[in-house]
């Protein structure tokens, strides 16, 4: 049934109408009421002010009525006060005149330095909180009776002081500002690393994990409802591991993914799974090998999914084994994870001409290119094409549904190679603008004139270092001029 100029009622007879029976009244119908009183019954003086003759008097109703008019009684002076007046005798009601008991601008301003205070430090700060160390305060200053902090105080507290309730948008174990102050100490020891060594290309890498089913966290359903269910395939939390790598010139390589896989119990099997298939059987590398060569990214498997120094190594050799040892010096950033600092790893870097740089623990959110503009577009994308999997078996369902009413829908997961398509496709739409994003949020994207400068001080300093260049002070100018000898 719809309702007309409103929504279709889908549970229930929806919103009551209100019936209006309690009304209120002035204060010299009351004052009238109350003299009749004086003279006549209860039930007469209801009868004439309150019910028509012919209506019969409910005993519900009467002693509804009853009851209002003995509380006008015990008011009565008051009543009569407000009704000899030709200013209030037509007001229904009246709130006394007394000063609410509130804090000096002195004990606000001291809650607002002590909320500014925490919020520094990254402490949230609650309604319950505010309402605490505000009775706290109004206590130490000698105001015990008539001050609540009410939840109307705390509205307007907020709104005097310019403050807000926000949703949170991060939560980590370090403040913001220790943040910002970590990036400028880490871009300032990548950059005089970089300008040590005569690095021109730096590229970062790090692992992250994607999952093969991406389930909203909320649904719609009725309100009201205690148990909220919802259907899985089943692979809920199987995840791949993905190690992206990017330069700061704009340039991303093909990801390098590690899969869960079951190692087999024979160890020469074993062993030639590691050496042969990337850690994968027989059967399954047929399809891991297919999908490689389809989208050009190196698939490894392990019995956790998860990095290790042995994939460290393979990493490393992969993108960077035909460098030699004279090649022009990289930099390769990474996160402080334990297998990508083990002795073999930093070895094999040094026998590369390949400068590791650690990322401060804790502060990869914000000193990692990465986490700060690589990840999420990917997720971003996984999520989608999840979306994109789960519209499609809707959609079977629903013909099916057609022919047979009975049918039961099952949801079924994506497959292994389903999945690393998803990463390779999410890949690809992870644009160059993104992969800059991420080095200038730690100043280390190198436009043409910072590579030109740094070229320039690196000539000058070969040219110092062989006598050719002279530094002389004029006197008319006195400025220091820089002249080559001959």
């Amino acid at each position: 049934m719809t309702k007309k100029g409103g929504r279709v009622k889908i549970k229930g007879d929806g919103r009551k109408p209100k019936k209006f029976i309690n009304k209120a009244t002035t204060f010299e119908f009351k004052h009238e009421v109350l003299q009749h009183l004086e003279s006549h019954t209860m039930e007469e003086t209801i009868r004439k002010y309150f019910l028509s003759t012919s209506t019969v008097l409910a005993s519900t109703m009467y002693k509804s009525v009853r009851r209002k008019i003995m509380k006008w009684k015990t008011k009565e002076d008051f009543v009569k006060q407000m009704a000899s007046s030709e200013s209030t005798k037509h007001l229904m009601r009246s709130r006394s005149k007394r000063g609410a008991t509130t804090l000096s601008s002195e004990l606000e301003l001291s809650i607002v330095q002590w909320v500014n205070a925490i919020r520094r430090e990254g402490i949230p700060v609650s309604s319950e909180m505010l309402r605490l160390h505000a009775l706290d305060i109004a206590a130490s200053a000698g105001i015990k009776d008539g001050f609540s902090a009410s939840d109307t105080w705390i509205k307007s507290f907020l709104t005097r002081h310019k403050l807000s309730f926000r949703q949170k948008t991060r939560q980590g174990q370090v403040s913001g500002c220790d943040a910002e102050n970590m990036v400028q100490e880490f871009s300032k020891n990548i950059l005089e690393l970089v300008e040590e060594h005569g690095i021109e290309t730096i590229y970062n890498a790090d692992q992250t994990a994607v999952f093969y089913e991406y389930l909203p966290k909320k649904t719609v359903d009725t309100t009201g409802t205690k148990t909220v269910w919802v259907k899985c395939g089943g692979k809920e939390k199987q995840r791949l591991t993905v190690m992206l790598l990017g330069d700061n010139k704009g340039n991303k390589y093909d990801p390098f993914v590690v899969v869960k896989t079951v190692p087999s119990k024979v160890a020469d099997m074993r062993i030639e799974n590691n050496k042969s298939r990337h850690g994968f059987g027989r059967q399954v590398w047929v399809e891991v090998n297919d999908v490689q060569k389809q989208t050009s990214m190196e698939i490894y498997g392990n019995k956790t999914g998860w990095w290790n120094s042995y994939l460290s190594m393979e990493f490393l050799t992969h993108f960077f084994g035909s460098r030699r040892k004279h090649d022009d010096p990289i930099l390769l950033i990474w996160d402080d994870f334990s297998a990508h600092w083990t002795t073999e790893v930093t070895a094999y870097a040094k026998s590369k001409n390949i400068f590791l740089a650690r990322v401060p623990p804790s502060y990869t959110f914000c000193c990692q290119p990465a986490d700060i503009a690589w990840n999420k577009p990917l997720k971003d994308f996984m999520r989608k094409s999840w979306r994109k999997h789960l519209d499609k078996q809707l959609q079977l369902f629903q013909q099916k549904r057609v022919t047979n009413p009975e049918v039961k829908f099952k949801l079924e997961p994506p497959s292994r190679r389903m999945v690393l398509h998803w990463v390779h496709e999410g890949w690809q739409h992870v644009g160059k603008r993104s992969i800059d994003h991420g080095f200038k949020a730690v100043s280390l994207l190198f436009d043409e004139r910072k590579t030109n400068d740094l070229m320039d001080q690196r000539l000058l300093k070969a040219m110092e270092a062989l006598e050719l260049v002279d530094y002389r002070v004029t006197a008319e100018q006195d400025i220091i001029t820089t002249i080559l000898t001959e």
